[in-house]
């Protein structure tokens, strides 16, 4: 399908070489605090814009922009680093991706203040799906999930002998807790690790080569390493999420890929698929014909403007099962109780377990209102 031509603007955050070439047009104007100035045929296609908050169509003006667009996308996270204003003086659909919000202070309600303050036509969500129930209860209608929507996209031919035996690309430092817990385990358990960072075409190549590709989310995310190890030709070994994050609404466990849940259980599954290496091969083809036929940038790009032209999502997507989702399990508004889920959610990014001691008519309630991944109820007794 041929990606479409439309004039767009993109405030991201990142420098522009972060993201794959196309991002949602081949007619783009890419704006980021972190990018430099980039032309092509006399025309910017890439603009440093300030940090933080700014007036979006003042920067236009100050950079001889017209605020006439095909659509204005605008990615921010819970750091606030890029927050343009203004933007209803731009005369075409305003579209908000929603960034990190499982991380940071607040990270949540500062995006929702932000959408409330802009005309957003449309909010996306891509790794954070499991948060748009929040963004119900404040009161958002038009909501939708594009998984992957901007994942850097770097195929590779599935290598019959991988020289890696297994390998994780990624930051593990002190932003990554359990992260970092969980690969030392395996380096303690003796298994051939090895730990890298990269970039997005380095990082494909090692995929590709490796028997098994690590994936450790930083806090209950369907973060972009599972597109882009899949996109390789990796055999992705990620750990399990809620049913929320949208991860097994993708992928089969078994056939696209293999999940772990706890540290034993990941080292057992590491040594068999080692032991195992046609069934690995096996999982890493399936893995990669799904991620081309139904996640390739051109499908996302496709996704994208048939939601913002025509208002038409992929029905694989809708986000109606997140209405309602928060339970109703104390007298407070539910808005009153998103600090406390934000409190839980930064426990659970320091600790391998989040044990909550409660009744069993309470059980499925305290999972389903912190609903993270490494969540254990026990009985009142066992305090």
């Amino acid at each position: 399908m041929p990606i479409p031509n439309k004039l767009s603007l993109s405030f991201f955050l990142s420098s522009r070489s972060s993201y794959r070439d196309v991002l949602i047009s081949k007619n783009e104007i890419f704006c980021s605090p972190d990018t430099v100035d980039e032309f092509k045929a006399g025309s910017p296609s890439a603009l440093t814009c300030p940090v933080g908050t700014f007036d979006a169509a003042a920067f236009c003006k100050e950079k001889h922009l017209s605020l006439d667009f095909g659509v204005l996308l605008v990615k921010a996270d819970a750091t606030g680093r890029l927050f343009p204003r203004n933007l209803g003086a731009f005369i075409c659909p305003k579209v908000l991706l929603v960034g990190d919000t499982h991380h940071m202070q607040a990270p949540i309600r500062n995006l929702i203040e932000y959408a409330k303050s802009e005309p957003f036509d449309r909010i996306i969500f891509d790794h954070t799906r499991h948060h748009a129930r929040w963004f119900f209860e404040a009161g958002f209608k038009n909501l939708h999930w594009i998984p992957a929507l901007d994942f850097t996209f770097q195929k590779r031919e599935i290598s019959m002998r991988p020289a890696r035996k297994l390998s994780f690309v990624g930051q593990a430092g002190r932003f990554h807790p359990y992260r970092c817990h969980v690969l030392e385990e395996l380096k303690r358990a003796g298994l051939p690790l090895e730990v890298m960072q990269t970039s997005p075409s380095g990082a494909a190549d090692v995929y590709a080569d490796s028997e098994i590709t690590l994936n450790i989310a930083l806090n209950g995310d369907l973060n972009l390493r599972v597109f882009e190890a899949l996109s390789a030709g990796g055999f992705l070994l990620t750990d399990q999420l809620t049913e929320s994050s949208g991860l097994k609404a993708l992928f089969t466990p078994g056939e696209d890929l293999e999940i772990w849940s706890r540290k034993e259980e990941l080292v057992e599954k590491i040594r068999y698929y080692l032991a195992n290496p046609a069934e690995a091969f096996r999982i890493r083809r399936t893995g990669q014909k799904k991620l081309l036929d139904l996640h390739s940038p051109e499908v996302k790009i496709q996704e994208f403007w048939d939601l913002v032209l025509e208002g038409k999502e992929n029905p694989a997507y809708a986000l109606e099962s997140e209405r309602g989702a928060v339970p109703k399990i104390f007298a407070k508004p539910i808005m009153a109780l998103l600090p406390a889920s934000e409190f839980f959610q930064e426990l659970h990014r320091n600790r391998s377990r989040l044990v909550f001691y409660c009744s069993p008519e309470e059980r499925e309630n305290v999972r389903r209102f912190v609903d993270l991944p490494r969540v254990e109820c026990k009985p009142h007794e066992e305090w």
